[in-house]
């Protein structure tokens, strides 16, 4: 029995897609808001900025510095590569297409390895996009369309008898 209904993965990736430690350099000097700013604008460059002020901050109070450092060690040595044919859930994937943090061509294979999966190119520079910008009707969209129609296909599934 698959305990899963349906996965949304936002600017996916299988594998590795960053040299161990890029993210490392950027978050080991979280208490320097002028680096944490740097690396801010380069993931959501099209963020105003009170949002961006806003992001720092989060940021900054969301974990240690040593701690997002192991973190994201972590998550960069993660592989799942060849565990995506196992996935048997309806898989929508989303990526913003200007995205300076995960190449499109990452979030395309990780869709490609997953059987069915839809794969969507939101046009937004952002890592992900804001709620700001053009590009957020269509990204929220996109995930509620996608639930609705795993929940009509869940709901007609179980309404039917058993042979």
């Amino acid at each position: 029995m698959n305990a899963m209904t349906h996965l949304t993965l936002v600017r996916g990736a299988s594998q590795r897609s960053m040299p161990v430690g890029t993210h490392a350099l950027a978050v080991s000097t979280t208490g320097n808001i002028a680096f944490r700013r740097v690396f801010t604008q380069h993931l959501w460059p099209d963020l105003d900025s009170k949002a961006l002020d806003a992001l720092d901050e989060l940021q900054n109070m969301s974990t240690s510095p040593e701690n997002a450092d192991r973190i994201l060690n972590l998550v960069g040595e993660v592989d799942v590569t060849g565990c995506l044919s196992e996935v048997r859930s309806p898989t929508l994937v989303l990526h913003s297409r200007g995205d300076a943090g995960q190449l499109v061509e990452l979030g395309l294979a990780l869709a490609t390895g997953i059987r069915g999966a839809q794969f969507v190119e939101v046009p937004s520079r952002n890592h992900v996009p804001a709620s700001s910008e053009p590009a957020w009707p269509e990204y929220i969209g996109r995930i509620l369309a996608f639930c609705a129609e795993v929940s009509a296909s869940d709901f007609a599934r179980s309404t039917r008898p058993d042979p």
